[in-house]
């Protein structure tokens, strides 16, 4: 039988996206075309990828045109899975080009951007309505995601694939860890605090907020002895961050840069008691919840910060706590109690297990793929 061929199309091919790209390409006949960008994110390149030329027509990262159709023409797909953001030119190529070369289009993405409210009237709405309405099938990162446009465009093509890393193989990293220990895993780094606060992820200004994660960590220190803070993470706030750890006095904040060896990165989360992100959270979630972390930040208002469909996954007081938004003390008076309540730790490390299990995991993300690739098929 022969297999289904399916492109995808992306801005690019950031390392995180390996594992789901891994698969689809094991199920199907599979080709990943992508461009390269300066986002600060690792990219990579795979025996099933193809890197394709772009125009940039804006300074937004997303604002080009990817010269993907001779690939198209060549392969010859029966599905084309294209990243569902209206200010990548090709996409509008590509539904011209449906119907003529005989594939089906899925648009794939969160659907809107969270950090806007929804204008029936806007150009980005009239657009994303217009796609919506020429495309076969729409998948979404989010069942939020999926309810919110649904609501505004009703359809029945809607399906989910829950954004996620691999996490069956940082499962295999966080399972070896686990055997050795903690204390093990400190000796090993050199680490001898007894309770580590962490930051993952770009150090930007909307996702570290410097000035609230520095107050957070001074309460937490000033209250809390013997208590290290690790950030794994370049960016434009990296300085800022610096700065203010001096001005403020606090000599526990390690800067290590980026990580890209999970083994590596993995060590540090499973020492670490909490991952703290009071800006806007993204894949950083599933990173803590593969080894058992929970997530502190605050909770989406009016003002921001405004989360990425991850933050679903953050449910108040069980997988994580989501403090009033800008409300320093609230976030930093629930650490404290975290740290001094072993009977809190238990629960929320079940609910963190239970939430893997049944949702943020890879193999979730790849059903949800498949569901609506087999619709498509079915469309026929």
């Amino acid at each position: 039988m022969n297999k289904t061929k399916v492109i995808v199309v992306q801005n690019s091919f950031s390392i995180y996206r390996q594992g789901i790209f891994n698969r689809l390409n094991e199920r199907y006949n599979f080709r990943l075309l992508h461009s390269k960008t300066n986002s600060g994110i690792k990219q990579i390149e795979r025996n099933y990828s193809r890197q394709v030329g772009r125009i940039k027509y804006a300074r937004k990262n997303t604002a080009v045109y990817l010269f993907c159709l001779k690939e198209i023409f060549q392969f010859k797909p029966d599905i084309i899975i294209h990243e569902f953001t209206p200010s990548i030119l090709s996409l509008f190529v590509i539904v011209g080009f449906r119907k003529i070369l005989n594939y089906k289009l899925i648009l794939w993405g969160h659907g809107y951007n969270r950090s806007k409210k929804i204008k029936r009237h806007s150009l980005t709405f009239i657009l994303r309505k217009w796609l919506i309405n020429r495309s076969d099938a729409i998948l979404f990162y989010s069942y939020r995601n999926k309810e919110i446009i649904n609501n505004y465009i009703p359809n029945k093509k809607s399906f989910i694939a829950y954004n996620s890393l691999d996490t069956a193989r940082l499962n295999i990293i966080y399972n070896d860890y686990k055997s050795k220990g903690k204390e093990c895993i400190k000796e090993e780094l050199g680490i001898k605090y007894k309770y580590i606060l962490i930051f993952i992820g770009r150090l930007l200004n909307e996702k570290v907020l410097p000035n609230y994660f520095m107050g957070v960590v001074k309460n937490v220190l000033n209250a809390i002895e013997n208590t290290g803070v690790f950030i794994i993470g370049d960016g434009p706030s990296k300085n800022e961050m610096i700065l203010l750890a001096k001005k403020n006095n606090i000599n526990n904040i390690h800067f290590l840069g980026s990580i890209n060896d999970n083994k590596l990165s993995g060590k540090y989360l499973y020492i670490s008691d909490l991952l703290l992100i009071p800006g806007y959270v993204g894949l950083a979630v599933n990173h803590a919840f593969s080894f058992n972390l929970p997530v502190i930040t605050y909770e989406e208002g009016l003002n921001g910060p405004f989360h990425s469909p991850e933050i679903e996954y953050v449910v108040h007081k069980k997988t994580g706590y989501l403090a009033k938004p800008f409300d320093t003390e609230d976030m930093s008076n629930f650490i404290i109690e975290y740290l001094q309540n072993p009977d809190m730790q238990v629960m929320m490390k079940n609910e963190i297990q239970k939430c893997i299990l049944e949702k943020c995991n890879i193999n979730n993300m790849m059903h949800g793929f498949v569901e609506c690739i087999d619709f498509c098929n079915k469309e026929k």
